[in-house]
């Protein structure tokens, strides 16, 4: 398919994908340096900028931009239903077992180390698949994430 689709248009489609993962990178950086940077949501934010200002120049573009932000809104969605759900379960055990203090405090860690653990491993799938969608897009092939709800059709 790259044959129909120029070279500008699979470099944006490509950093539709991209952006979700890159633009973290000096928030990071800042935040090893001991400087706190709170702002939310970067991973949906930047494709959301990449794909407003270039989707009306191709519509490979579009549909690119569009993959992404359907994928990292659902990602989102999902990580926030898990913990939810993690919470809940971690209340119920810690409110049958809440007789005993160590048990509570016990479960109280088991729950921070859940809620890390759920992020770790989107952010480890997220690495992944958006990488691989990146490939794709500037090979011109279209890619479609697993797992997506599709927010923007």
């Amino acid at each position: 398919m790259n044959g129909d689709i120029n070279k500008e248009a699979r470099t944006w489609g490509m950093w539709c994908h991209l952006s979700s993962i890159v633009v973290w990178i000096p928030v990071i950086l800042l935040r090893l340096l001991g400087i706190p940077v709170p702002i939310p949501c970067l991973n949906i934010l930047a494709p959301f900028i990449i794909w407003q200002t270039k989707k009306n120049t191709d519509a490979f573009i579009d549909v690119q931009g569009k993959e992404s932000l359907n994928f990292q809104i659902s990602m989102l969605v999902y990580s926030v239903i898990g913990v939810i759900i993690f919470i809940f379960l971690a209340f119920v055990t810690c409110g049958i077992l809440s007789s005993n203090s160590n048990v509570l405090n016990s479960m109280m860690g088991t729950l921070a180390i859940g809620i890390v653990s759920i992020g770790l491993l989107s952010l480890i799938f997220q690495l992944f698949v958006v990488i691989f969608a990146a490939i794709k897009a500037y090979r011109g092939e279209i890619y479609r994430y697993p797992f997506t709800i599709r927010f923007l059709k």
